[in-house]
C-alpha cells in the first residue's frame, strides 16, 4: 500500500512539473510571437546628398529616419548616437545618414527645410545646426510652436560656419523642399511607420534603441561586406 501511495505521489509530482513545461512553453511562444523581428529590404536606402556624418566609403551605413519634433529621436540622439560614433564611426567602419521624418506638421517642415540649407552650405555646420535644434527642443511636450524662423535664425547665428541670412532666406523661399520631398518619398518607399527609425544598410531594426542589437547587425553587415 505505502509503495503504491509513492507511486501515485510520483506521478502527481511528475503530471504537475509537465503541466508546468507545458504552460511555460506557451508563454515563450506567446512573447516570441508578440516580438517585433528586424526587417530586411530589397535594398538600401541611397544615401547620396543626404546629411552624412562619418566616411561616405565606410561599409556600413546607419540610416536615422528622425524628425526634429520628436522627443524619442532627441533621446536617441543624446544616448545612441555618441554610442555608435566612437564604436564605429571615428574609426571608419561606418556612417550615420539623416533622413527628414515629417511627423509632427508645419513645425516639422520648417526645422527639415533648415536642416536641408545648413547641409548645402557646410557639413560641419550642419551637425552643429543639427544638435543645437535638438538642444532647442523642450523637456516637455507643448501644444506652442517652438520651432519658429526666429528661433531658426538664433541657432544658425550661433554656428559660425553658417550664414544665417542666407540660411533664413532658403527656409522662407523653401528652396530645399525637393530634397525634403525625396525624404518623405524614402519614408514611404521603406514604409516607416513611427520615429526614430533606424536601418543598418538594408535591415530596419525593430528596436532603434537596443543598442546591443544594432552592434549585432552593424557587426552581420561588416561580415557580409568582407565575404
Amino acid at each position: 500500500m505505502a509503495q503504491q501511495n509513492k507511486l501515485a505521489r510520483t506521478l502527481v509530482l511528475f503530471t504537475a512539473i509537465f503541466a508546468v513545461l507545458i504552460v511555460l512553453l506557451i508563454m515563450i511562444n506567446r512573447i516570441t510571437a508578440n516580438s517585433p523581428e528586424n526587417i530586411m529590404t530589397d535594398m538600401a536606402p541611397p544615401v547620396e546628398g543626404q546629411p552624412l556624418y562619418g566616411d561616405p566609403e565606410a561599409k556600413v551605413n546607419i540610416i536615422v529616419f528622425s524628425d526634429y519634433l520628436c522627443s524619442a529621436c532627441k533621446v536617441w540622439h543624446e544616448h545612441i548616437f555618441p554610442r555608435l560614433k566612437a564604436g564605429y564611426v571615428e574609426d571608419g567602419t561606418a556612417n550615420i545618414v539623416h533622413i527628414n521624418s515629417l511627423f509632427h506638421g508645419e513645425q516639422s517642415l520648417l526645422a527639415s527645410l533648415a536642416s536641408e540649407a545648413a547641409w548645402a552650405q557646410d557639413q560641419e555646420g550642419f551637425w552643429a545646426f543639427h544638435d543645437a535644434l535638438y538642444d532647442h527642443q523642450p523637456a516637455e511636450h507643448s501644444e506652442t510652436a517652438w520651432v519658429t524662423a526666429e528661433l531658426l535664425l538664433e541657432i544658425a547665428e550661433s554656428v559660425p560656419l553658417l550664414s544665417a541670412a542666407q540660411l533664413i532666406e532658403d527656409v522662407l523661399q523653401q528652396t530645399f523642399l525637393p530634397e525634403v520631398e525625396e525624404d518623405m518619398r524614402m519614408v514611404r518607399d521603406y514604409q516607416i511607420q513611427y520615429t526614430p527609425s533606424v536601418m543598418v544598410n538594408n535591415v530596419l531594426l525593430a528596436d532603434p534603441f537596443d543598442y546591443d542589437e544594432l552592434v549585432n547587425v552593424i557587426e552581420r553587415a561588416l561580415t557580409e561586406e568582407s565575404s
